[in-house]
């Protein structure tokens, strides 16, 4: 199997928020309670909910819950204020009406770690597999060695087998830093 060389890189998370469906009619908007605010953590990929817990109010402002499903922001057990599930509550006409968002999670490039040399398929193209981003470079095609004398040396002078022929190596290259440069 063909070996390449690997980029590693740490995986970025970054986490958005997703429309996942209308939650219907709750309530009248004077039972239905909710906070004022709500943020997306960055870090951690949590709702939280501030502010007062109020109704929802007749001015047409949004009141929120979080959770961590559906049914617990639809029908809260209480003192909850974080969670994956975020119900945003509005007005319609005397009802409250809410919708369900959660937390979508993508992966992107970070920070450059090394280089890994490792078969076709190992790691995606370009993409993330487990911590870690990678992209697959060049084939990695090794030198070849030859034990002269009981120590490994890299062959500059000789003869290879063409067509069942032996040929005289006239040039060794060697790839450094992406360019071809002659052994001497």
């Amino acid at each position: 199997m063909a070996k390449y060389v690997y980029q590693r890189y740490l995986a970025r998370t970054n986490y958005s928020e997703e429309f996942v469906k209308d939650a219907g009619i709750l309530g009248s908007m004077l039972s239905t309670r909710g906070y004022e605010s709500y943020t997306l953590n960055p870090l951690t990929g949590m709702f939280t909910v501030s502010g007062n817990h109020t109704s929802v109010p007749t001015t047409g402002e949004d009141r929120y819950r979080a959770g961590s499903n559906e049914d617990e922001v639809i029908n809260p057990p209480g003192g909850i204020s974080s969670g994956q599930t975020l119900l945003k509550l509005r007005r319609s006409g005397t009802s409250a009406v809410g919708e369900i968002y959660e937390v979508q999670t993508n992966y992107s490039r970070g920070t450059y770690v090394d280089e890994v040399i490792a078969d076709e398929g190992a790691y995606p193209i370009d993409g993330r597999q487990g911590s870690y981003w990678y992209v697959r470079g060049e084939r990695y095609a090794p030198f070849p060695q030859i034990k002269v004398d009981g120590a490994w040396k890299e062959p500059v002078e000789g003869f290879v087998m063409i067509d069942g022929e032996p040929r005289p190596i006239v040039e060794s290259l060697i790839k450094e830093n992406g360019e071809w440069k002659t052994l001497v």
